[in-house]
This record gives structure tokens, C-alpha cells and sequence, in this order.
């Protein structure tokens, strides 16, 4: 009897956890308040409204190429919102990463691309919070680096013998 029970109690719980999930990971990574964590968020809230069809221009604003003005505003864009907040939040972003003594507020100009972001119907920004695509890439991200990193460790561990070998 309780076998039943289980299956049924096991297929609601996993995607209410996985629901409950998502949106908490964004909103714990966004959290730290560094200058990186911010505009990955904006980024990735775009992202993630976004419909389906669109991915072609998400993808494009996954250029390595784009500053992150341009990938701003072309997720702004594709998601139909108002671009002038992102740009002054992109113009803070880079002003805070390249200048000695920035003079901008990034955390006034994320609140207010975060405003222009609640503009949006309220069933986009909730299939946007649930819609695990930013957090998938930024994962992936993440792995790519982690292997980089331990392929070069490999390798200069396997190159560090060689090296400490006498000659004859």
C-alpha cells in the first residue's frame, strides 16, 4: 500500500523541490552583491524570459565578442523592455571593473534595470524565475573552467619530473 503512495508523493515532491529550487539558487548567487554576480543576473533574468523561439538571439548575446553593453541591450531588446536602464547599469558595470575610482552607483543602476525588468506581465517574470537556462549555462561555465584548470594542473605535474630529472 504505502508503495503507491510513494511514487505518487515522489512525482509531485521532486518538481515542487526543483520549482522551489531555481529561483532561490538565482536569488542566493545574486545576493553577494559583487559587480560580476549583478550583471550575470540581469543577464540571465533576460535570458530567461525570453520565449523558446528566440534562442537564436540568445545565443548571439552568449558571444564571447559583445561587450556587455551590447549583450544588455540585445537581451533587453529581445525581451521588449526599455533598454535605457541596462545601458546605464552596463555603463556602471564597466566603469566599476576598469576605472580607478568609479563614479557611478552600481547598485542604484541595477535597482533601476531591475524596475524596468518588473514592467514586464507577470507570468513572464514567473516563467523567467522558474526557467533554469541561466543557471544551466552559468554551470556549464563553471565546468569548462574547472576542466581548463585541471588539465593544466595535469600537465605541469606531468612536465615537473622531466624537469627535476638529472642529466648523466
Amino acid at each position: 500500500m504505502w508503495d503507491r503512495h510513494a511514487y505518487v508523493f515522489l512525482s509531485v515532491l521532486l518538481p515542487s523541490l526543483l520549482l522551489a529550487f531555481v529561483p532561490l539558487a538565482k536569488r542566493a548567487l545574486a545576493a553577494r552583491g559583487r559587480p560580476e554576480d549583478l550583471y550575470r543576473d540581469l543577464a540571465g533574468r533576460l535570458r530567461d524570459v525570453l520565449p523558446f523561439l528566440s534562442g537564436a538571439r540568445s545565443n548571439i548575446a552568449d558571444s564571447p565578442a559583445l561587450t556587455p553593453t551590447e549583450r544588455l541591450l540585445l537581451l533587453a531588446g529581445a525581451a521588449g523592455i526599455d533598454a535605457e536602464p541596462f545601458r546605464e547599469f552596463a555603463r556602471a558595470y564597466s566603469e566599476n571593473l576598469y576605472a580607478p575610482d568609479p563614479r557611478s552607483n552600481l547598485t542604484h543602476a541595477y535597482r533601476k534595470a531591475i524596475r524596468e525588468f518588473a514592467e514586464l506581465p507577470w507570468w513572464k517574470r514567473t516563467l523567467g524565475a522558474v526557467n533554469p537556462v541561466s543557471l544551466l549555462l552559468r554551470a556549464r561555465r563553471l565546468l569548462a573552467a574547472h576542466k581548463v584548470r585541471l588539465k593544466k594542473a595535469l600537465q605541469a605535474r606531468g612536465r615537473r619530473p622531466k624537469r627535476l630529472r638529472k642529466r648523466r
